[in-house]
């Protein structure tokens, strides 16, 4: 399976309320950046933005490009009001490392549309 089958796939998952496809997807020791945030994010991170992201519409996953060690990913979110962010219509893009069929690293940037 692609990267971006299983990273779609965990992420619509995650947006029903099953975060083990997050959990098995990121790798231990994974380590990123959140350009949204401005910080360093870990796995516990990830899976904690996971979880506020239930509920949400996520879709139109597309690919800008993959191999075996790298993926930038780009998709939509619609979603409630959470934390820092308003409610809204979300495009976020995800340069994403791997290794091993897992995810090492990644960064993220979301930008609300219109």
């Amino acid at each position: 399976m692609s990267i971006l089958a299983q990273y779609e796939n965990a992420w619509i998952r995650a947006a029903e309320g099953d975060l083990s496809g997050i959990e098995n997807l990121y790798d231990p020791d994974f380590s990123g950046f959140s350009h949204s945030s401005g910080r360093e994010i870990n796995k516990d991170d990830v899976l904690n933005t996971a979880d506020l992201f239930k509920g949400a519409t996520v879709e139109k996953f597309r690919i800008i490009f993959e191999n075996e060690d790298f993926a930038c990913i780009q998709h939509n979110i619609s979603m409630h009001e959470v934390e820092q962010r308003s409610a809204g219509d979300y495009s976020i893009l995800v340069a994403i490392t791997l290794k091993n069929g897992t995810i090492v690293s990644q960064e993220t940037g979301m930008t609300k549309l219109g």
